[in-house]
């Protein structure tokens, strides 16, 4: 047995979605060694684009919530289905369990990957699954073990890009949707990723016409993205069929 993908969408709320750039800020400090702080900048260019709007700390809640999910579910998976709803360390806030900078050091791993949390974790456990654990180990794999774990990493990074060939990955976030579409650079940086995509697929006057029907379903939509295609000379006779 396997854990199966959920629909891609963000929580609504998420345990620290609420908090403020401030408490954000003295969380970090206060709690995270500032040699890993250091390494937050270069990783807004790698991390999956829903990710880049947040702080580095609301990232690591985020990406705590999707670990207890695949925690959750490697256990009623692997080991019993009554307890599939079991958490990975007691209360909610990760800032006060004893793995803090395990947790932190596995989203920066995969943010540097630019692999979307929810993705990374059940294949991550899935990969254990797969190889006794469950079994030979009755736990699931711990944060510092998954972002240590090279070989699974391989593993798991050749899973996402065959997941990015056979369909293309769009952000849930409604930044990136036209209406909020401001010319930030990790809009224009979305915007970008889209067109490399489309142009990559085998037809890709039909991915140009998926992406248009899937991302917004409107004609204003469609006359935003047809102009910016047509600025990529690979999708300049696409966009003309538009």
């Amino acid at each position: 047995m396997i854990i199966t993908a959920p629909s891609v969408t963000l929580p609504a709320t998420f345990y620290g979605s609420d908090l403020s750039l401030e408490h954000c800020e003295v969380l970090a400090i206060q709690n995270i060694h500032r040699k890993l702080l250091s390494a937050e900048a270069k990783l807004f260019s790698t991390k999956w684009f829903d990710y880049r709007p947040l702080h580095p700390v609301q990232a690591t809640y985020l990406m705590v919530h999707h670990y207890n999910r695949a925690f959750g579910d490697f256990i009623g998976t692997a080991l019993d289905r009554s307890k599939r709803y079991t958490q990975a360390f007691k209360g909610k806030d990760f800032m006060l369990a004893r793995e803090k900078p395990s947790f932190w050091r596995l989203r920066q791993r995969i943010d540097e990957l630019g692999i979307r949390y929810e993705f990374f974790l059940r294949e991550a456990m899935n990969w254990h699954i797969a190889r006794g654990w469950g079994k030979s180990v009755m736990n699931p794999p711990r944060p510092a073990h998954l972002a240590t774990n090279d070989e699974m990493i391989v593993d798991v990074s050749n899973a996402w890009a065959r997941e990015c060939r056979a369909k293309i990955q769009y952000a849930a976030s409604p930044r990136f949707a036209v209406p909020q579409f401001v010319g930030s650079a990790d809009q224009l940086a979305y915007e970008a990723y889209l067109i490399e995509q489309i142009k990559r697929r085998p037809s890709p006057m039909y991915a140009l016409h998926g992406a248009l029907y899937l991302f917004e379903r409107c004609a204003s939509r469609q006359q935003y993205f047809t102009s910016r295609a047509r600025q990529s000379p690979q999708l300049r006779i696409t966009a003309s069929a538009t």
